[in-house]
C-alpha cells in the first residue's frame, strides 16, 4: 500500500503541484528529501512541517521553539491520527510554503514515484 499525496505550492496562479506515491513509512526528513527532488528544489535552504500545530524539522539550538525531529515521525503515523492535510515550509527566508493532501491509499509495491505535477518551481533565492 502506498500513500497518494498532492503537494501544490502555495499563492501561485496557476498552480504548481505534484501527485506523489509514497510508502506509509516515510519519514518528515525523507518526505522533505522527496519533495526537493518532486518540485526542482536544490535542499539548500531549512524546511519546516507544521502538523496539527506541532512543529518538525532537523532539530537544532539556534531553534527558539521547539522543533520536533523530523526523522522520528513517519506518514503513517500522521494520517493514522485523522490528519489529511498539513503544512511543508522551504526556505524560511522566501517563506515557500506547500499544502500536502493525503488523497488516497493505493495499492503497490513500496516504491515511490511522481505521477503528475503542472509547472516548474521558481528558482532558489527567488
Amino acid at each position: 500500500m502506498l500513500y497518494e499525496i498532492n503537494v501544490e505550492l502555495k499563492g501561485i496562479e496557476p498552480p504548481i503541484w505534484r501527485r506523489l506515491h509514497v510508502p506509509p513509512r516515510t519519514s518528515l526528513h525523507r518526505l522533505h528529501r522527496i519533495l526537493q527532488r518532486a518540485m526542482g528544489w536544490t535542499n539548500s535552504h531549512v524546511y519546516l512541517f507544521e502538523v496539527e500545530e506541532k512543529t518538525y524539522g532537523e532539530p537544532s539550538p539556534d531553534w527558539n521553539s521547539e522543533v520536533m525531529d523530523s526523522r522520528k515521525t513517519t506518514l503513517e503515523k500522521i494520517f493514522s491520527g485523522g490528519t489529511v492535510s498539513f503544512l511543508y515550509e522551504y526556505d524560511l527566508g522566501d517563506s515557500w510554503e506547500h499544502e500536502i493532501t493525503l488523497l488516497d491509499k493505493v495499492e503497490g509495491e513500496e516504491k515511490l514515484g511522481c505521477k503528475a505535477g503542472a509547472r516548474a518551481c521558481p528558482p532558489e533565492d527567488c
